[in-house]
Formats: C-alpha cells, sequence, structure tokens
C-alpha cells in the first residue's frame, strides 16, 4: 500500500487516548455496567459499548486545545466525531466488522453512506493501488447535493468551518471477551476501499481489569447498587479517594454551619 502520508504525523499521545478511550469502554465500563445492573444477559452490550467509547473520547480530549469532538445524528443513530485542529483529519470510529459489512454493500446501496460521502468530500481523488474501475459514478449515485447535505450536518454539528477540514479517516477496532483485539486507522476513498493504513495494535497495552467475578451471596441484598461486586485494589482506591473527598466536603460544610 505504499508509505503513509497522511497518517504518518498522528501523535502517539493520540493514539493512546483513542486506544484507552475504546479499551475501557469495551472492557470495565460495560463489565461494571452490567454487574451494577444486574443484568443477567449481554444482548445490548454491542450498542451500549458506543455510548462509553463516547464519553470516554469526550472526557480525554475535553482538555486538548487542538482535538474537537463533537455528537452527531443519523437517523436515529448518534456517533462522536473527532477533529485534529493540527492535522486538519476528521476521524470517525466503527468497528472492523461493521466496515467490512458496508464495504460489501457498496455495489447494492441504493444511497450513500455517511464514510462514502465524507470521503467523497476530503479524500476525493485518493485511490487504492489495487481497485476496480468505480461503477458509480456516472449514476446519481454520488450526487453533489446528497454528499453535501449529509457532510454539512456533521459539520456543523461540530460547529467547525468545512474549509479547515483536509482529510477523512476512520479509526478501526475489534474487541472479543472484554478486551481490545485490535485497532487501526485507515484512509479510504467513496468506494470505501483502503488508501492508507496505520496499524495501532502495537499500543495496546495489558490492562489488569479492576472489576473481578460476582460475588454470589443470595442472603446479602441491600440498596446498595454496587452488592455483590468485588473489586480489585486499583478500583478501591479510586472509591476510597472518593469517600474521603466526600467526607472532607461535608465536614467543611458542619465547621461553615456552625
Amino acid at each position: 500500500m505504499g508509505s503513509i502520508k497522511l497518517l504518518e504525523n498522528i501523535s502517539e499521545k493520540f493514539k493512546k487516548d483513542i486506544i484507552e478511550s475504546v479499551q475501557s469502554a469495551i472492557g470495565d465500563d460495560i463489565k461494571l455496567d452490567m454487574k451494577v445492573n444486574e443484568l443477567d444477559t449481554d444482548n445490548g452490550n454491542p450498542m451500549r459499548i458506543w455510548d462509553f467509547i463516547n464519553r470516554n473520547i469526550g472526557k480525554k480530549f475535553s482538555e486538548d486545545d487542538f482535538i474537537i469532538t463533537g455528537v452527531t445524528q443519523r437517523g436515529s443513530w448518534k456517533m462522536k466525531f473527532i477533529f485534529d485542529k493540527k492535522l486538519g483529519i476528521l476521524y470517525t470510529l466503527m468497528r472492523e466488522e461493521r466496515f467490512e459489512s458496508v464495504r460489501k454493500e457498496v455495489p447494492k446501496r441504493k444511497t450513500i453512506h455517511y464514510c462514502q460521502a465524507l470521503a467523497e468530500a476530503f479524500n476525493k481523488g485518493l485511490t487504492a493501488k489495487e481497485e476496480q474501475m468505480c461503477l458509480f459514478k456516472n449514476q446519481d449515485y454520488y450526487d453533489k447535493d446528497k454528499v453535501n447535505e449529509i457532510v454539512n450536518k456533521i459539520i456543523e454539528d461540530l460547529t467547525i468551518p468545512e474549509n479547515i477540514v483536509k482529510n477523512h479517516a476512520i479509526i478501526l477496532f475489534e474487541g472479543k471477551n472484554y478486551e481490545l483485539e485490535s485497532i487501526r486507522c485507515c484512509v479510504v476513498n467513496s468506494n470505501l476501499s483502503i488508501v492508507e493504513e496505520d496499524d495501532w495494535s502495537h499500543s495496546i497495552e495489558f490492562n489488569e481489569s479492576t472489576i473481578m467475578d460476582v460475588v454470589e451471596n443470595s442472603e446479602v441484598k441491600s440498596e446498595n447498587p454496587s452488592n455483590g461486586l468485588k473489586f480489585r485494589q486499583k478500583a478501591k482506591d479510586k472509591i476510597g479517594q472518593k469517600s474521603l473527598a466526600e467526607r472532607k466536603e461535608k465536614e467543611s460544610g458542619l465547621k461553615t454551619v456552625k
């Protein structure tokens, strides 16, 4: 695929922050959610994980002067986009499995996918080395008005000028058994053929879960939603720090009243 040109200046910190956001979401965040809410099935996990990913990304980059995050909506689905003001790259996140599914649907689709619209707008002219001629260029599939409608909605929701966006890239990841297995960043064209890619998987670090198995004890019941949970020391330390801060705040309030 040749040397990477558009993605080579992405900082290691950015990669690490994205990886940690996704890793936490598909790991401890969703596990804790299941245990706290006493769920004994995980049917909704693939969808609910996205709420944690979106939240984590928003928190990670909340104080970054060069990264903008924002939520946009396609139908009933809400997505978080990431924009790097330094590089001019607009990022979206997607599962590997979903990307492959959308890519296979390209010849059959009657309407353009939002990733295709973004690629048509910001990656125009980029071609993959081994790619057949696009069959849709002579049809209204890539109608300029339709592309602009999709792209303008996203840009407006992010509240950034369209002229500062240089390229669009997709961050693709795969997870299994509450662990992040792979993650890469890809630049695609409007056919969703990969033009350039950068594999970030080597930057994934093993993080021991702070949540252990549920302690089975039917006799122990209370209104405490975390009842029955067993935490590792790292989680206990976080809980203890929070409790200490709350106690100090209450004590301070009592002194003020006196």
